[in-house]
């Protein structure tokens, strides 16, 4: 969401600024979602391999309370393939 409103977020542009310089798949990408400052109780994740799904499950498993779903398209990226096949783990 706050990648599609630059306006609201002003710390947007530093991160966008960041991922230009680093390129491609980053810590930013895997840390997003475990830091989110909401603290959401349900959450849908996207990861682009199959052994960072695993690990997103691990660790959402651990937090109380929790309903999640971690979603791989088995083309490598992170979201719902229509394409081809994916992987979904989730779990209340």
């Amino acid at each position: 969401m706050f990648s599609a409103c630059p306006i609201i977020s002003s710390c947007d542009e530093i991160g966008r600024s960041y991922k230009k310089t680093i390129g491609g798949k980053n810590l930013f990408n895997m840390l997003g979602p475990l830091v989110n400052p909401a603290k959401p109780i349900a959450q849908m994740a996207g990861v682009f391999n199959l052994e960072l799904a695993r690990l997103y499950t691990y660790i959402f498993q651990l937090q109380e309370n929790k309903r999640f779903s971690v979603v791989h398209a088995l083309d490598g990226y992170d979201e719902i393939s229509l394409d081809r096949g994916c992987e979904n783990k989730d779990a209340k």
